[in-house]
């Protein structure tokens, strides 16, 4: 599904769709140019659909090699003519990060370094502040113990960057990204906490050479999951997820961050488990956020903050 905002209400868009289609990811540099990203023939083959201010029209690259599976997940444009994609393709070693560039007519693909004790590393998340300043965010060992993974791009070519995570923490994820500067990213997930045995959200910010760890305040249940992370401008950034209360109910969950601290705000919501995935902020004072009233079946949930 697609959908636009005017202003004032949201109105549906007809798109081509292939068979068996998920569109996960946008990003829009410009009134007339948006690129839309996921996967198609169920999560095999990666999926792109440009739109280009009057209609939308599927523009998926090949995939990356002969019989290997891929998807995409994350998309960050710098402008109409150079948007970068993450994700992921299946290879002789299994799962690998993919990333891909679009020019506004052609793909291309480059080359993902992984550390050497990565298992099977997929990408999730990508943010380019500007063409030679891009971070992207995925995980490792996702079928085990999943680890959080990083790479950098610095206009020439792709690194990987060591991502810390907390004290006894397993199954850590960040699925949610956003760069406000050259030196300024902000990161968002969750992790798996054995003290507890609740999974605690996590936030990690980047100062242009290395991840750190931020503190983020428990959730009524102190059971919550980050999922994603809009920073308009540096030290302006909002977050949000979902708070799983130990009936089982889930409520929304949203953090701030002022470039300093984290402290969480108030939000409403409707349905049995409402869940945000989604937000983009033009200021810390007007952002829209989507997801699902109901979990896993819908219907949708859009809410804005100002």
């Amino acid at each position: 599904m697609i959908e636009t905002w005017n202003g004032s209400h949201w109105r549906v868009l007809g798109f081509q769709q292939p068979a068996s289609s998920d569109l996960v990811s946008v990003a829009c540099p410009s009134p007339t140019a948006c690129l839309a990203v996921g996967s198609a023939q169920g999560g095999l083959a990666p999926l792109a659909e440009w739109w280009d201010g009057t209609a939308w029209s599927v523009v998926s690259p090949p995939p990356p090699g002969q019989n290997q599976y891929a998807s995409f997940s994350g998309v960050s444009c710098v402008s109409p003519i150079l948007c970068t994609v993450a994700g992921s393709f299946i290879g002789e070693n299994g799962d690998q990060p993919l990333i891909e560039v679009w020019n506004g007519s052609s793909w291309a693909q480059q080359t993902v370094p992984a550390p050497a004790d990565a298992i099977e590393p997929i990408l999730s998340a990508i943010s380019c502040f500007s063409t030679d300043i891009c971070e992207a965010t995925g995980l490792s060992n996702s079928y085990e113990d999943p680890e959080p993974f990083a790479v950098q791009w610095n206009g020439t070519a792709w690194s990987d960057v060591t991502v810390p995570q907390p004290a006894g923490a397993s199954l850590a994820s960040l699925p949610g990204l956003s760069c406000a500067g050259a030196t300024t990213c902000v990161a968002v997930g969750y992790y798996f906490d054995a003290t507890s045995n609740s999974y605690r959200p996590l936030a990690e910010t980047w100062n242009g050479s290395s991840w750190s760890i931020g503190s983020v305040p428990l959730p009524a249940s102190a059971d919550g999951r980050l999922a994603a992370v809009s920073c308009p401008s540096i030290g302006e950034c909002t977050a949000t997820g979902e708070d799983t209360m130990s009936t089982g109910q889930d409520l929304i969950l949203a953090d701030v961050w002022d470039g300093t601290a984290w402290s969480k705000q108030s939000i409403p919501a409707t349905g049995v488990e409402p869940y945000l995935a989604g937000v983009f902020c033009w200021s810390s004072a007007s952002c829209v956020a989507v997801g699902a009233r109901d979990e896993g079946e819908g219907p949708t949930l859009v809410e804005t903050y100002s």
